[in-house]
């Protein structure tokens, strides 16, 4: 195997959906945690 070449690891398709799977993971725990009393995202918030 030369320097020069070069090969993509498992191709487009898995890196696209484990970038889909993370962004979600991000989205759903921002939603659930401080952000989302931060954001004023809780609706079943009774305190405020």
């Amino acid at each position: 195997m030369e320097l020069s070449e070069f090969t993509i690891i498992g191709g487009i398709i898995p890196n696209l959906a484990a970038f889909v799977l993370f962004c979600l993971l991000i989205i759903f725990f921002a939603r659930t945690g401080r952000m989302a009393k931060m954001f004023g995202w809780n609706k079943n918030d009774k305190n405020s």
